[in-house]
């Protein structure tokens, strides 16, 4: 099949032994599955982080709550 003058068309075959043309398809793939574990990565350090944070929450909501349990009721209802 012929393509007219000036047209560009994709070549799914090496061409002059080909090395270049593999070398590329070879480094596209690893680019995407470096990017696909990049993804990955950052979306375990994001839910890691969300989770030391509501630990953080908790580990404050507790140790107030403590402080409150711990004070006689005398000061809490301001009796003299």
């Amino acid at each position: 099949m012929a393509l007219p003058h000036g047209s560009k068309a994709l070549r799914l075959y090496p061409i002059n032994g080909g090395w270049a043309f593999i070398a590329e398809i070879v480094s596209s793939v690893a680019i995407l599955v470096t990017l696909l574990y990049l993804a990955s990565q950052t979306k375990q350090n994001t839910d890691a982080i969300e989770s030391q944070l509501i630990q953080s929450l908790v580990d404050s909501i507790q140790s107030l709550c403590l402080i409150v349990l711990n004070k006689p009721k005398k000061v809490w209802l301001n009796i003299d």
